[in-house]
């Protein structure tokens, strides 16, 4: 159908630029409004999912407190379509039906595929830094900070989809996890995707094994161990984690230079200005869009420039 072609497209653009993402949300949204046959019964799975309310509530709320405020500030528009296109986000997702829901993961897949050949060929070859792929080969902007996570969870999931028996599925989902974890070790070595990634994982096996406390300890211990291993085999790699550990240190301690520091100690004081914030106005907010002229206005000049808390909630 349109609508599972549609949700194909969507997919397959994650590691593209974000405009790209953008219009294959608004072309799966118009899909699914024109297919009329099935309009009612995407509405009825819509109402029955248990994340109906909550996402209601966090639109009707937002709404309540657009309408309210007393200023318009310059980001209130971005901000205001900022949760209006996570809800539609999560409603599509509910829309959509199993075969459509299985024409999106396809996408997932041959996005993971196109970005395995894209980093395997750049470093046999090397390739020209076009936007098109810029944010899978240079580590700069939320852009490859997304596809650091978006690999991590790939390297995860391939990881769980492997099975004790030789067949083509467990080779593929092999190279997907030595490929995305070589990827996060030498060309995005995001520390949060590394972290999601190794807390990922011991989630999942305290969930599968949660009846088998002996067996679950030693999938822990391993799967530490073998964290702690390749973090030391990879310099790259312990010298960005224990620098974001000295970074929290310092901005606890309230000390936050973005000349000698990086993203971490900027966040702490992020999140330690914006839940003052919160507690001063804790259930209307100081109005959609309000955050970076409150946090400009609280903060040295050298890092009014950070725009964004990094927290839908906080936001």
């Amino acid at each position: 159908s349109w609508t599972g072609f549609a949700a194909c497209l969507w997919s397959c653009g994650v590691f593209l630029p974000v405009g790209m993402s953008y219009l294959a949300l608004l072309g799966l949204s118009a899909a699914v409004l024109a297919d009329r046959r099935t309009l009612e019964c995407r509405w009825v799975r819509m109402l029955h999912h248990p994340i109906w309310w909550p996402t209601l509530a966090f639109v009707g709320w937002s709404l309540v407190v657009l309408v309210g405020q007393e200023h318009w500030f310059d980001e209130t528009p971005s901000n205001g379509l900022h949760i209006i296109r996570i809800a539609l986000t999560l409603m599509l997702g509910v829309m959509l039906d199993r075969d459509e829901l299985l024409w999106a993961l396809r996408g997932l897949a041959a996005a993971f595929i196109w970005a395995a050949g894209v980093l395997l060929i750049h470093e046999a070859v090397g390739l020209p830094m076009w936007t098109v792929w810029r944010g899978l080969l240079n580590y700069h902007g939320n852009k490859s900070i997304s596809n650091a996570l978006l690999l991590a969870i790939a390297a995860g999931f391939a990881g769980l989809c492997c099975q004790p028996r030789r067949s083509i599925s467990n080779l593929v989902a092999l190279v997907v996890v030595i490929v995305s974890l070589f990827a996060l070790a030498f060309v995005l070595p995001n520390r949060t995707a590394l972290l999601a990634l190794l807390i990922g994982g011991a989630s999942v096996a305290l969930h599968v094994f949660r009846s088998r406390p002996l067996v679950l300890v030693v999938l822990i211990v391993a799967l530490v161990g073998t964290a702690a291993v390749g973090v030391a085999s990879f310099p790259v790699l312990s010298q960005r984690l224990m620098l974001g550990f000295t970074e929290t240190q310092a901005a606890i301690a309230g000390i936050v230079d973005p000349n000698k520091y990086g993203s971490w100690s900027i966040r702490v004081l992020m999140y330690q200005t914006t839940f003052q914030m919160l507690m001063e106005q804790p259930f209307t907010g100081n109005g959609i869009g309000s955050w970076n002229l409150l946090w400009s206005q609280r903060v040295p000049a050298e890092l009014a420039g950070f725009n964004m808390p990094h927290s839908d909630y906080l936001l």
